[in-house]
C-alpha cells in the first residue's frame, strides 16, 4: 500500500471509460525500448479592447515539440539513481539542444516515470529554490513502471527540483527516475498561438471489441504504430491546432510494456508515455504535438494492448479564430482537497459523483479562469474502478482519467481540465467501492489581460474636398490600426477598415476612391480621402482572426 502526504491546511469548500484509432492505420515498426522507457542516446486615438482577469505569475502560451528524454538516472543521463528522500536539480531552460529556450520560459511540461523502486513512495517535482511542497507527482510502488505527465514552473534559475519520498527509508533503498520533455510555456506572446481551449471530454477511439468506435477490434500489436486523427471538427479540434491534451489508456495488455505518443510524420523519439502492466489498465495524459494529416503516432513497444483515447482540449496555431482560448498561469502548488480529512470535499461513494470547488481556492482567481491544472489521485481504493473528471453543469461524458486495479491502492494523473459556470469540476467514481480523492493545483487558463484594436486618425481633421475624387495631401488622412492579443500583433492577422457617416467619403484603394479597405500585413494603414460635406466620419477597423475592432473619427470642416 503506498501512502500520501497529509496537510492540515484546509482550502477549497465541501461540495453539493474512454475510447481509439479514428482513421487510424496500423504501421508495422520494428525495435523495442528496453524496460519499456529505453536507454536515450543519449493623434486621435479611440480604443476598443477586451480586459478580462488574470491573476499570478507571468501568463503564457505553449509551445509542443518532439519529446526528448532530459534525465534517464539508469545511465547518469542529467542524474544519479535517487536514495530514500533525496533531491535532484534538472535544468530546463536552454535543454535539449535548444528545443527549450534559455529565456522566457514559465512552465516546462513532462512525463515522470519511476523504475526499479526497491520501496514504495512519491515523486514531487518544484521549482528550484522553492519550499517543498505537501503535493505528489508521481505515486511508486516497488517493481512497478509507472508514469505521470507533470507541468512544473521553472523559476529565473532555469532548473526544477525531483524528490522523492521512499515509505522504506533504509540507506539501501532506491529508484530510477527518467524525466521525458513534452513542450513548455513561454511568455512571448504571438496572438492566440499556444492558448488553451479546454473541451468536455470527447472518447475519439477504443479498439475493444464493441466500443462502438470506427478501431473497435484492433488492438496494437507489438512493435506496431497506429495514426491516430485527433483534429476532427467534430470532437471540437480545429485545423489550425498545433497541439491536443490526451487522455491514452493502456487496456488489459498481454505483456508488461510502454506507449510512446510522438507528432505523426516524426522520427520516434525515445521517451515513454504510458508503462503498463500485465492485464492491467493504466491510464496516463499526454500533451501531444500534432503531425502531418492531424494525427499523432502512438506506438506499442511489445505485446499486444487495447488502446482508449479521449481528448481534453486543444492548443491554438496561426490562423485560429476566436478569443476563447487562455494563457497558463503557474501557482505555488498547493493541496486544496484531500477527501481522507474531508479538507475540500467528501470520499466519492461507489457509482456516484461529486462536485469541487476549484476556482478561488490554492491561487486559482475565483473568476476568469478557463481550465485548471491538477494533480488528481484516487486513495484508499476499495475495489478496481474508474475516475471521470468533467465540468460541473456538463454530462458526464464517456470517458477517463484515472484507471486503478483493486484495493488499496493510490494512482495519480495529471488533469487539465475545464472548469463549469461556477468554478467546479465533477469527478465520477465508475467503482463498485468507495474511495477518496487528492487534488494538488499548480496552474490555470485565462483568456489573457487585453486584446483588442487600437484605432488613429493623422490628422483628425480635413478640410472638404470639392471633387470627391481629387487627391490632394490636403484632403487626406492615414488612419492605423495596431491589433494585440495576449501582449503581442498576430503574424497571420488582418483588418478591414469601414466607414460611416453622412460626411464619409471612402478610402483611396488603387487609385480608386471605395468605400472599405483591407490591409493584410503590419502595419495596417488605409488611406482616408474627405468629401464634399462637412461633419464627422467614424472608421471602424476590425481584425480577422478575434474580430476584434477598434475606432477613430475624421471630422471634415
Amino acid at each position: 500500500m503506498t501512502r500520501e502526504p497529509r496537510t492540515r491546511r484546509f482550502e477549497g469548500t465541501p461540495p453539493p471509460p474512454r475510447s481509439w484509432l479514428r482513421a487510424g492505420t496500423l504501421i508495422a515498426c520494428l525495435g523495442l525500448l528496453a524496460l519499456g522507457l529505453g536507454l536515450a542516446p543519449l493623434a486621435m486615438t479611440a480604443v476598443s479592447a477586451r480586459t478580462l482577469p488574470r491573476q499570478g505569475a507571468a501568463a503564457g502560451r505553449y509551445v509542443p515539440i518532439t519529446p526528448f528524454r532530459i534525465l534517464d538516472t539508469r545511465s547518469n543521463l542529467g542524474g544519479s539513481r535517487f536514495g530514500p528522500d533525496s533531491t535532484q536539480s534538472v535544468p530546463i531552460a536552454g535543454a535539449g539542444n535548444g528545443s527549450v529556450p534559455a529565456t522566457g520560459v514559465v512552465a516546462v511540461v513532462a512525463n515522470m516515470t519511476v523504475t526499479q523502486a526497491t520501496s514504495a513512495g512519491y515523486l514531487s517535482v518544484f521549482p528550484s529554490g522553492a519550499g517543498l511542497p505537501v503535493v505528489s507527482s508521481l505515486n511508486f510502488t516497488a517493481n512497478v513502471t509507472v508514469a505521470n505527465l507533470v507541468t512544473v514552473p521553472v523559476p529565473a534559475s532555469g532548473a526544477v527540483q525531483v524528490r522523492d519520498y521512499l515509505y522504506n527509508q533504509s540507506a539501501s533503498q532506491s529508484a530510477q527516475v527518467v524525466m521525458d520533455v513534452e513542450g513548455y510555456y513561454t511568455t512571448q506572446m504571438t496572438g492566440p498561438n499556444g492558448l488553451f481551449t479546454p473541451i468536455t471530454p470527447v472518447r475519439i477511439a477504443d479498439t475493444r471489441p464493441g466500443s462502438g468506435q470506427p478501431d473497435a477490434g484492433s488492438p496494437v500489436g507489438p512493435g506496431a504504430t497506429a495514426s491516430l486523427t485527433v483534429v476532427t471538427a467534430a470532437d471540437g479540434v480545429p485545423a489550425t491546432a498545433t497541439a491536443v491534451v490526451l487522455n491514452v489508456t493502456a487496456i488489459a495488455p498481454t505483456t508488461n510494456g510502454y506507449l510512446t505518443v510522438y507528432p505523426a510524420g516524426a522520427p520516434r523519439p525515445t521517451v515513454s508515455n504510458v508503462n503498463f502492466r500485465t492485464g492491467a489498465t493504466v491510464a496516463n495524459r499526454v500533451v501531444a504535438k500534432i503531425g502531418s494529416g492531424g494525427q499523432v503516432a502512438l506506438y506499442n513497444a511489445v505485446g499486444t494492448s487495447n488502446v482508449a483515447v479521449d481528448v481534453d482540449g486543444w492548443y491554438a496555431g496561426a490562423g485560429t479564430v476566436g478569443p476563447r482560448g487562455g494563457a497558463y498561469v503557474s501557482v505555488t502548488p498547493i493541496r486544496i482537497v484531500d477527501t481522507r480529512s474531508s479538507m475540500g470535499g467528501i470520499t466519492l461513494a461507489a457509482i456516484g459523483s461529486e462536485t469541487f470547488a476549484i476556482a478561488g481556492h490554492g491561487g486559482i482567481p475565483s473568476s476568469g479562469a478557463l481550465a485548471a491544472a491538477m494533480n488528481v489521485t484516487v486513495v484508499n481504493t476499495q475495489a478496481s474502478g474508474y475516475l471521470t473528471v468533467f465540468p460541473a453543469g456538463s454530462a458526464r461524458p464517456t470517458a477517463s482519467d484515472i484507471n486503478w486495479t483493486g484495493a488499496r491502492q493510490d494512482v495519480p494523473n495529471m488533469t487539465q481540465e475545464g472548469l463549469g459556470s461556477s468554478g467546479n469540476l465533477s469527478i465520477f467514481n465508475g467503482s463498485a467501492g468507495a474511495t477518496g480523492v487528492l487534488i494538488d493545483v499548480f496552474g490555470y487558463f485565462a483568456v489573457p489581460v487585453t486584446a483588442g484594436v487600437t484605432v488613429s486618425a493623422v490628422p483628425a481633421s480635413l478640410p472638404t474636398n470639392s471633387s470627391a475624387t481629387y487627391i490632394s495631401a490636403s484632403h487626406e488622412s492615414t488612419i492605423t490600426a495596431t491589433v494585440a492579443y495576449a501582449g503581442a500583433t498576430p503574424s497571420h492577422d488582418s483588418v478591414s477598415f469601414t466607414e460611416a457617416g453622412a460626411a464619409c467619403n471612402g478610402f483611396v484603394v488603387g487609385g480608386a476612391v471605395h468605400p472599405a479597405a483591407l490591409a493584410t500585413a503590419p502595419p495596417y494603414r488605409a488611406t482616408y480621402l474627405s468629401g464634399t460635406r462637412t461633419g464627422p466620419c467614424v472608421i471602424t477597423a476590425t481584425e480577422t482572426v478575434q474580430h476584434l475592432h477598434g475606432q477613430a473619427t475624421v471630422t471634415q470642416s
